[in-house]
């Protein structure tokens, strides 16, 4: 791709826009590819090429092509990816950017210093949107169950709702995690977080390193100790062997009641058992020592080897005004704009 200046001062990009997205779903695809060609369509001799892959070994997938010097001009990132390869040098720090679309200010609770803060202080991402992580259940299945403790407030509670609707000879489970990839993970570090395990501190000049004191150890393996009677007492055999795909459709056909996931478990309810969507309903995962609350953050990162000029206007493009609000509601069950102002806009909102 080649940037060249016109007599009014804006930059004109020709050659080709390259972007990686792990956005999957056709809902998202589809408009993510709107906003590039909508971008495209400003630089005429610009064309867009979306590489659309899953998560599931992207961080490698990226890791190879910034080595090898082919890497894409902007791509989607998750929780780690920022601190992993900019460590290396393998990222574009985008302070510059941040301050030209609103500043660091703007993005919502912790968003840009989780995702996007690099080791070295500098920010490496810039935060999309948010999906927040809470628990999922069948409001029927209570009912039927004689459950009359209401929305559990505790680790104990949560474990007795879950026990109270387990009925084997039904077919029916009061929870489920997928052990089979890494998404359980989330479910773990809800619990985690929830007993006040902290495993990374930073010190007075700004380094992260890793803390984890006897207080930690035994927070941790009294939370493992949770989880295995949790899964063992109202988990269906072969837990340990289920993908989180696995598990949504356990849940969206009615065999578990119960999973700590994101809203994306709407669209699987809403493909295989429609009629009962009002049924599933969500609290947020009860604290044991502190009301802390896992949140999964998604941004966009430019990486150093691609074309970063054309990577930085694509990205000023996207967040300037109400440019992606219809991408945020292509999706609207796990995608929460992670801009202020993009959030409150009535826009967003209607």
């Amino acid at each position: 791709s080649e940037a060249s200046s016109s007599s009014d001062g804006e930059q004109h990009f020709t050659g080709t826009l390259k972007i990686w997205s792990m956005l999957t779903q056709t809902e998202r695809a589809a408009e993510l590819e709107k906003l590039a060609n909508n971008f495209a369509a400003m630089h005429p001799g610009l064309s867009v090429e979306i590489s659309v892959m899953p998560w599931s070994g992207a961080l490698d997938k990226l890791m190879a092509a910034i080595m090898a010097g082919n890497p894409p001009d902007v791509s989607v990132v998750g929780q780690g990816y920022p601190q992993t390869l900019s460590e290396s040098g393998g990222l574009m720090e985008l302070s510059g950017l941040i301050d030209k679309i609103g500043g660091p200010d703007q993005f919502l609770g912790t968003s840009l210093s989780v995702l996007g803060a690099g080791m070295d202080g500098g920010y490496y991402s810039i935060p999309l949107y948010i999906t927040p992580v809470v628990a999922y259940y069948r409001e029927s299945y209570l009912e039927e169950a004689g459950w009359t403790g209401g929305i559990p407030q505790t680790w104990e509670e949560y474990y007795e709702m879950c026990k109270a609707v387990t009925d084997p000879a039904k077919n029916r489970y009061g929870f489920g995690i997928p052990l089979a990839d890494n998404s359980g993970t989330k479910t773990i570090w809800c619990f985690l977080q929830g007993n006040g395990v902290d495993l990374v501190n930073v010190d007075e000049d700004g380094n992260w390193y890793v803390d984890i004191d006897e207080e930690d150890r035994e927070a941790m393996i009294e939370t493992y100790d949770f989880l295995y009677r949790l899964i063992r007492d109202c988990s269906p055999e072969g837990t340990i062997s289920y993908t989180q795909a696995n598990v949504r459709e356990l849940v969206a056909s009615g065999i578990i009641m119960s999973r700590i996931d994101t809203p994306e478990i709407y669209y699987n309810v809403q493909a295989m058992d429609p009629e009962h969507m009002s049924d599933v309903k969500y609290f947020r995962v009860p604290p044991r020592k502190t009301a802390d609350q896992y949140m999964g953050w998604v941004g966009f990162s430019i990486p150093s080897g691609g074309n970063t000029e054309l990577g930085e206007a694509f990205l000023e493009y996207c967040y300037s005004g109400d440019t992606m609000i219809d991408f945020y509601r292509s999706y609207p069950h796990a995608m929460f704009p992670a801009v202020e102002r993009l959030f409150h806009s009535e826009a967003y909102i209607n």
